[in-house]
């Protein structure tokens, strides 16, 4: 859902709230990048106009940074329906 929201940043900050000492926080992106190497570009899924944000893996590693998460896992798809993923497994930075 973050790329439908207007300050992804903050809204993954606002998850720590409610996540367990141990816990982890999922995220699951249209990947912009791989996306726009594909010819029809303009009619692709990862880009419909309710899309605030286009992510990149260097995109969602800053995005994570700034909400002061650490990456644990980070992968880009390429998924049957023929939509671009990344996905990532983040957990807070340690102090």
């Amino acid at each position: 859902m973050l790329e439908h929201v207007t300050d992804p940043v903050a809204d993954l900050k606002r998850s720590l709230e409610w996540l367990e000492e141990d816990g982890c926080v999922y995220i699951e992106v249209p990947d912009g990048k791989n996306a726009h190497g594909v010819l029809d570009v303009i009619n692709r899924e990862e880009f419909f106009i309710e899309h605030f944000t286009v992510f990149t893996k260097k995109s969602v590693n800053y995005l994570a940074e700034q909400a002061g998460l650490d990456r644990v896992e980070l992968e880009e798809i390429h998924e049957p329906s023929d939509k671009y993923t990344i996905y990532t497994f983040l957990k807070p930075k340690v102090t």
